[in-house]
């Protein structure tokens, strides 16, 4: 898992040979967010080895929410308006909840293997990303201090 901010992408471009085009299309939708409104909804960037999801929705309490994993993609999750909070925790220490959704890339989790005393709360801003990769389970969407309207700009990343 890796959490910064926009200003500082270009150190993290060169991690993956498919970063570095999900960081330019980033910076050139925030500068175009700023003109007008913003469609919700899914964008190829690259077919199926990097596409975006705009995303519109209100936060909820930790416990309306659950952690899952992914294992074809890796999540660039990118707050740009509003805020919440996402739990962060190694797959190794969630309980599954039922099989692998192989055609959503989607595994969901009932819970921590030790309670939610593991689980790493990130408080997500407006400017902030979070990259999250197979191994990282994650419960986004979840009220920091209050609800909250959240745009998210998600990039899908192969493996």
């Amino acid at each position: 898992m890796l959490f910064d901010t926009l200003d500082h992408a270009k150190q993290y471009e060169t991690l993956h040979p498919r970063f570095s085009a999900a960081f330019d299309h980033l910076r050139k939708f925030v500068t175009a967010s700023h003109s007008g409104d913003i469609a919700v909804g899914r964008e190829d960037l690259s077919g199926d080895d990097l596409f975006v999801m705009v995303q519109k929705y209100p936060t909820d309490p930790p416990d309306k929410r659950v952690f899952e994993t992914h294992q074809k993609y890796i999540d660039l999750q990118f707050i740009l308006n509003g805020q919440e909070t996402i739990y962060h925790a190694p797959a190794t220490r969630l309980i599954p909840s039922g099989e692998y959704d192989v055609k959503k890339d989607l595994q969901l989790y009932k819970g921590l293997t030790t309670g939610d005393i593991d689980a790493t709360a990130l408080a997500m801003h407006a400017g902030d990303w979070v990259i999250l990769f197979p191994q990282d389970g994650h419960k986004g969407g979840c009220n920091l201090e209050d609800k909250h309207a959240v745009i998210k700009v998600l990039y899908k990343i192969r493996v």
